[in-house]
């Protein structure tokens, strides 16, 4: 088997799964996007088992939908160029946005080369959820655009050979098709060179009660309810590591109404974070009503596997919500309930057995599905079908 593996995230998950294939002497080449990259330079353990392609387009506007577009279009060519040059018969595809997804998938079936949509979120609804946020806007030019990119990832749900999906909700909003397949993300198991953080970027944690946020902040997500969250418990910290400007204006939001125990720290590399993490007492995340049915948070993973006690405030119906509420590994409210998630922050803090109970739970999670031995296994029968 001669396979593509492209994220453009670059998330461990995926670079495990590389691993993993190449052990089993699949030939690998490992395509992200080295603009987006979310892992640092966590990929770098990874070069003598399988070949690695960090592609540069330069640094991607992301607030400016225009020059963002056109970054992503040239991600894809650049991918299109390797395509030709080493000719895979299969590419696995997960986290591309869906101008270089519709590109890639397009090229491929034109040149009968067979691809796995690895579906991680549905791209078109954020954009339909973004612009009718403002209804002249939507209606003006919004709704035009949103079917536009409906239509685009439908053809690649459509067009690929097969779909891995990391939940059934996802199929609600596409036609009915065979070949579809069901794989939960993971986060990998096995620590690999942990590095400690780096004192000058992260601040001393002892003596306070710390909850952490790790990871984007988007349209999707609620801003407000951590400012809410430091401002009732004002003797623990908030860290954030995000490089998003919805993060900073969070901190520049909590300097106007004297909020101070607010702390906002670049993300690390993914290989420190664990350092980090085991010195904080509680997982934050958050998702608005509106991206419930668009993406299922994974940082929720990375906390299980760590026994980072979860307060959530999501949807209920949300894939993430049900898994904390099935393996009790946290808190979960609906969004618009803040008085209970202010109170379910106060049980947290005031109870070491509830969260010794709960990180206990995660850890049990983590070890029963994050064999990456298993979830390997179903990737193979997948593509060799």
């Amino acid at each position: 088997m001669n396979l593509f593996i492209i994220d453009y995230s670059c998330h461990p998950f995926s670079l495990d799964l590389a691993n993993q294939f190449a052990k089993k002497k699949i030939q690998i080449k490992y395509f992200f996007s080295k603009n987006v990259n979310l892992t640092g330079n966590y990929y770098f353990f990874f070069k003598k088992k399988f070949s690695i392609y960090p592609i540069d387009t330069g640094q991607i506007p992301k607030h400016n939908f225009i020059k963002r577009r056109f970054k992503e279009i040239e991600f894809a060519k650049k991918i299109i160029d390797h395509l030709k040059k080493n000719k895979p018969n299969k590419v696995l595809l997960a986290n591309l946005p869906i101008d270089a997804l519709y590109l890639i998938i397009k090229f491929c079936k034109k040149n009968k080369i067979q691809t796995y949509f690895w579906m991680q979120d549905i791209y078109y609804l954020a954009i339909k959820n973004f612009f009718k946020k403002n209804k002249f806007l939507y209606f003006f030019i919004g709704f035009f655009i949103s079917k536009i990119y409906e239509y685009y990832e439908k053809f690649c749900y459509l067009n690929s050979s097969k779909n891995i999906l990391i939940t059934s909700n996802f199929l609600n909003f596409f036609p009915k098709k065979k070949n579809n397949f069901f794989i939960n993300n993971w986060i990998p198991l096995d620590e690999i060179n942990l590095v400690k953080a780096n004192k000058k970027v992260i601040p001393n944690l002892s003596k306070k009660f710390n909850f952490l946020y790790t990871g984007t902040f988007s349209y999707k997500h609620r801003s407000d309810i951590l400012l809410k969250l430091a401002k009732k418990f004002k003797k623990s910290r908030v860290i954030i590591l995000s490089n998003d400007k919805f993060a900073s204006e969070i901190v520049e939001k909590a300097k106007k109404v004297s909020i101070n125990n607010i702390y906002l720290h670049k993300l690390i590399p993914y290989h420190q974070l664990s350092y980090l993490i085991k010195k904080c007492d509680v997982g934050l995340v958050n998702l608005n009503e509106d991206s419930n049915n668009v993406c299922v948070p994974s940082k929720i993973l990375t906390y299980y596997k760590y026994g980072l006690p979860i307060l959530a405030s999501m949807p209920l119906t949300n894939p993430a919500s049900q898994s904390i509420l099935k393996y009790k590994t946290g808190f979960v409210s609906n969004p618009n309930q803040i008085n209970k998630y202010l109170d379910n922050a106060y049980k947290l803090i005031n109870s070491s057995k509830l969260r010794r109970t709960f990180s206990k739970n995660e850890k049990n999670f983590a070890i029963k599905n994050f064999n990456i031995k298993k979830i390997s296994k179903k990737f193979i029968e997948i593509l060799e079908l």
